[in-house]
This record gives C-alpha cells, sequence and structure tokens, in this order.
C-alpha cells in the first residue's frame, strides 16, 4: 500500500487520501459558491446602515429686543449668532431662525468673553403656515432675571387700504404702569392702551398708516413723558416699547423703540 504524506507528521492511505482530496475539493466548492452570498449580506447590511434616517431639526422664529443699557452679542449653545453687528440699546434681531425645542441662550456685553446670563428657551415649532406666530425675548437688565418672554404669540394683519396694527410693550422696571396713545395728529383716529404694566403687552389694534403722533404717559401726570411721531407702514404689523429708567440718562434713558414684525 503506497502512503502520501500530507504532512510530515501525518500518514495517509491512497484511499484516505481520496477521501481528503474529495473534502477538500468539496469544501473549496462550497466556499467559492458561498462567496457571492457573502458578499451580498455585507452589501445589505451596508446599505441597512446607511439607510439610518438623519432627524430633521424643525425651525421657529425668536425676535430678541435689547431693552437694557448694554451693548450685546447673542449665543446659541455656545455659537455667537449676531455676527455682523452687536445688539445695540433698543436694537432688535427680528424673526431669527432658531431651532425649535430647548435650546441654552446666552448673552455677553460687547467686548467681553464673560457670559452675562444664560435663558433655557423651550420653542414650540409653528405647524399652521396660514398663522403667523412669533416669539419674543426682552432683555431689560444684566441678571437671568431680568428678562421676560411673549411665547407662541399670533401676529395680526390687517389688510385694509391705508391701515396696519399695533401694539406696545412695557419694559420699563421702574415706570409703573403707562399709558400709550397713537394716531394721525389732529384727528379723531386716536386710539389708547391704558395701564399697561410692566412686562406686558397688549393685543394688536388697527390704526391708521402714515406719520403718526405717539404720546406716553406715567402714572398721576397728565403730562406725556414721552411725545413723538412714528411713520407707520400699510398692511404693517408693528410693537412699539418702552426702556430704560424714569430718571435715567445715557443708554438707560427713559425711551421708546419700535419694530415691524412683519
Amino acid at each position: 500500500m503506497i502512503k502520501k504524506i500530507i504532512h510530515p507528521l501525518v500518514q495517509i492511505t491512497n484511499k484516505e487520501f481520496c477521501s481528503y482530496s474529495s473534502i477538500v475539493y468539496f469544501m473549496k466548492l462550497n466556499c467559492r459558491n458561498l462567496l457571492p452570498l457573502i458578499i451580498l449580506c455585507i452589501a445589505a447590511i451596508s446599505c441597512k446602515n446607511n439607510d439610518n434616517v438623519i432627524p430633521v431639526t424643525q425651525a421657529t422664529s425668536l425676535t430678541i429686543i435689547n431693552a437694557s443699557a448694554d451693548t450685546l452679542n447673542y449665543y446659541l449653545n455656545g455659537t455667537r449668532q449676531n455676527n455682523t453687528s452687536a445688539l445695540f440699546p433698543t436694537g432688535v434681531l427680528i424673526n431669527q431662525s432658531v431651532p425649535a425645542g430647548m435650546a441654552n441662550y446666552q448673552f455677553k456685553k460687547y467686548g467681553t468673553a464673560n457670559v452675562l446670563f444664560s435663558k433655557v428657551l423651550t420653542l414650540k415649532y409653528n405647524s399652521n403656515a396660514s398663522v403667523t406666530v412669533s416669539n419674543s425675548l426682552y432683555i431689560y437688565g444684566e441678571s437671568s432675571t431680568q428678562n421676560f418672554t411673549l411665547l407662541n404669540d399670533t401676529l395680526v394683519t390687517n389688510t385694509g387700504t391705508n391701515v396696519a396694527t399695533i401694539r406696545f410693550t412695557n419694559a420699563s422696571p421702574d415706570a409703573g404702569a403707562i399709558t400709550a396713545s397713537i394716531g394721525i395728529a389732529n384727528s379723531a383716529n386716536t386710539i389708547s392702551f391704558n395701564n399697561i404694566a410692566f412686562t406686558k403687552t397688549t393685543s394688536f389694534s388697527a390704526i391708521s398708516s402714515g406719520l403718526n403722533e405717539l404720546k406716553v404717559y406715567v402714572a398721576n401726570n397728565p403730562t406725556p413723558k414721552i411725545d413723538t411721531t412714528l411713520n407707520i407702514q400699510p398692511n404693517s404689523v408693528n410693537t412699539i416699547f418702552t426702556k430704560g429708567l424714569l430718571n435715567g440718562s445715557g443708554s438707560a434713558v427713559f425711551t421708546l423703540g419700535a419694530m415691524v414684525n412683519k
């Protein structure tokens, strides 16, 4: 009987060799047949991993009103947002696109690295495209408690001829309840917003567009603390706000700010 050497330590007979050869051939054949299947499985797993759905971040809007005496920069989750200009006193960043849900808003004085205060806001996504919803953050001081918000705020538009809508916000911490009147000078078309408490915002009212006279009164004083004019654009949505202190000076002076919401 002829012995064949497969390995220096293993000796098998012809019959055993034939059986061994068949097994080896069968294994090679099966491996060759399984290779495409293995490749297909790997490809399928890879495709499945690549098909993971990336969640879409829904956006909403935030208007930031600086009713403080400081010039500010603002940051969203650590990244500065007002990159083209600082936010000066009475300055407004209107309808900033921000992610819906919870986020951390930080504020720093212009030219400094220290955080003045942080504000965590949870803003809702507006799914109704036919209604304009806004969120507003009013800042009137340097601490985390010296600010207030107006959230899920529906902006009211009047599409009539030569009309607009307007409202008032009291962001002056020591002014008490204020009264504001606005209308075309020397006409009967004047409206008043009475006893607006600090941090409160009135409802929208219709007003004639064009040059309007605007007066602001503090309690127990018949003489207007502010007497000025404001040009209102047709069909615009406007918010007027007070800022500063009654006896303030410089950037803390008692004055008005204005924004066109829409």
